[in-house]
């Protein structure tokens, strides 16, 4: 799946979880700090995970949210890390893999793709 302009309208949950580290989930969390003090904004819930703090991870409000996992590489162990506890956190309770609620932003030397993992 490449990113569109429909690409957001494809996604039914009202929150997002961006699972990132460093400069892959600052530009991400200005924006959403920003919007956040918008007056009047009416929209989807960006929550912004850039920590591996098990009590922050734990809090997670995963259960109906749409997973955006950004690494530049693909590589990087933490958000690697973030999306398979995601995955498992979100397999239990869906009693499958949830691979319609998430998508892997990469953004390396090729240009920005998104994948969803199979």
């Amino acid at each position: 799946m490449c990113i569109r302009d429909s690409f957001a309208d494809s996604v039914d949950q009202d929150t997002i979880v961006l699972l990132g580290m460093g400069g892959s989930s600052l530009g991400p969390a200005v924006l959403a700090a920003v919007r956040d003090r918008l007056s009047g904004f009416a929209g989807r819930r960006v929550v912004v995970c850039d920590t591996t703090d098990p009590s922050t991870v734990a809090a997670l409000p995963l259960e109906d949210a749409f997973i955006i996992v950004s690494s530049k590489s693909g590589t990087t162990l933490e958000p690697n890390v973030l999306f398979s506890y995601a995955r498992s956190r979100m397999a239990d309770v869906y009693k499958r893999q949830p691979a319609d609620r998430a998508a892997r932003v990469l953004a390396g030397n090729a240009g920005p793709a998104c994948h969803t993992p199979g």
